[in-house]
């Protein structure tokens, strides 16, 4: 079996090499001093070559006259032991995030924002394994990893200190309240005014328009009006619909998670109808 060697470190080399320099000059021969060292002898000669150890360039030393040349195999700079570079130069990981979309949020918001970059980060990793990108998708998932261990460390907090000036007033847990409260002393509930639609909304009501299309063709393909249906088919199939819904735009999102796609084309593929009493 051949030799092996472990891999050291940039110093480690720069020792071992001054030590075989310290050896060389007080007699040893190269390969002993390799031997001793734990040297490949192939490097110990290609140091001792281009540090002028070899016997003849010490004679040529104490002679006064010029080193005999080397060949190209020792030629300068060849072995040199280099620092590994860091992951974000190699781009074997991400470069250090920042999410100005959490900045100024109240704590409940900020616990939402920081599940959904995760889950983002996931379906980037997911993508990227996909498509090959061994690396690149390693490094997703540790930052979803991270991501994931901040909304821990927040959720344990605001469990152990809830903060009632921190609670987002568009929280469902407040709407749902309010609701409650209204319906109690019989008012209508006062709701907040609705925030302006991201893109991922407006991505969101294109695939259910989508959706909802496919589904009315469907029924018109099979005669079926809603009054055919159940109210408990209805139910029923409005869930596989949002299921499928769920599913579109998960799919979507682990597409655009890559740099330079274009947003994929939005085909729908209806849940199979259940076969239930009063249902078609």
């Amino acid at each position: 079996m051949p030799t092996t060697y472990d891999r050291k470190s940039p110093a480690d080399y720069a020792a071992q090499r001054l030590a075989l320099r310290l050896k060389v000059q007080d007699g040893a021969p190269i390969e002993t001093a390799a031997r001793v060292l734990n040297l490949p002898r192939s490097t110990a000669r290609l140091w001792a070559a281009q540090d002028g150890l070899r016997v003849k360039d010490r004679a040529a030393d104490e002679a006064g006259q010029v080193r005999p040349p080397v060949g190209r195999w020792a030629r300068e700079g060849r072995g040199a032991v280099r620092a590994r570079p860091a992951p974000e130069e190699t781009g074997d990981g991400l470069p250090p995030a920042d999410y100005p979309e959490l900045k100024g949020l109240a704590p409940r918001a900020r616990l939402m924002a920081l599940s959904r970059l995760a889950d983002v980060a996931d379906d980037r990793a997911l993508a990227a394994i996909e498509e090959g990108c061994i690396t690149f998708g390693l490094a997703c998932l540790r930052e979803a990893q991270r991501l994931r261990r901040a909304w821990r460390a927040l959720r344990d907090g605001l469990e152990r200190y809830p903060e009632p000036d921190a609670i987002d007033e568009n929280d469902w847990r407040v709407m749902i309240a309010e609701e409650l409260r209204a319906l109690e002393e019989g008012r209508e509930p006062v709701r907040p005014p609705p925030r302006p639609k991201t893109q991922e909304d407006l991505v969101s009501d294109e695939i259910w328009a989508a959706i909802r299309a496919a589904e009315a063709e469907d029924l018109a393909r099979l005669g079926l009006t809603r009054a055919d249906i159940s109210d408990e088919a209805h139910a029923l199939r409005q869930l596989d619909l949002g299921l499928e819904h769920r599913r579109m735009m998960e799919a979507r999102a682990r597409w655009m998670s890559l740099p330079g796609r274009a947003p994929p084309p939005i085909v729908v593929r209806l849940p199979d109808r259940r076969r239930n009493p009063g249902s078609t």
